[in-house]
């Protein structure tokens, strides 16, 4: 029987982390099923979903815990609550302004939306002086929720606010 259990890692982007982290896990029998990898003003950041023979899973996170130069944190799973839902994935585009996402965040949670992924940047526009956002979200929302409707609410949180509807992320 396996075990499964996602790591959070954040360190400082040095040339050998991935690879030390591949090396440990293939090492004592697990295997990465999700990960997501980023480098954010020169930190390293994942989350890695491992799957591990259970028998191993002790060893696994002990070693992963002892990695130089990186601080792991292990993340127990639990079975996800059971309820219907729909999942739906926006592209935003906006004025940007102090609050958005905020603003945003408030609109999910006054609706029971989950927040799945959201990824956002603020870019400089040279000629006005001015910054664009722009963001991708993919929401799990309630069943009765049409994502049509969510989408107007979005854009009507700002009066230069467009949202579309894209592919899952």
């Amino acid at each position: 029987m396996n075990s499964q259990f996602i790591i959070s890692v954040i360190g400082p982007d040095l040339p050998g982390i991935l690879k030390q982290l591949t090396e440990v896990t293939h090492d004592r029998g697990g295997r990465w099923i999700n990960s997501k990898i980023c480098n954010m003003d020169g930190r390293f950041m994942a989350l890695i979903k491992i799957d591990v023979p259970k028998e191993g899973q002790n060893a696994l996170q002990s070693a992963l815990q002892q990695l130089n130069d990186v601080e792991v944190t292990i993340h127990p799973l639990s079975p996800p609550p059971k309820h219907d839902a729909v999942s739906a994935a926006f592209r935003i585009d906006a004025d940007d302004r102090p609050g958005l996402i905020n603003d945003i965040s408030q609109l999910m949670a006054s609706h029971s939306i989950n927040i799945d992924q959201l990824e956002s940047h603020r870019l400089g526009v040279s000629d006005t002086g001015q910054s664009l956002f722009t963001a991708k979200l993919q929401v799990t929302l309630p069943a009765e929720l049409d994502p049509a409707s969510l989408a107007r609410e979005l854009e009507g949180l700002h009066e230069h606010i467009v949202v579309h509807p894209i592919p899952a992320l």
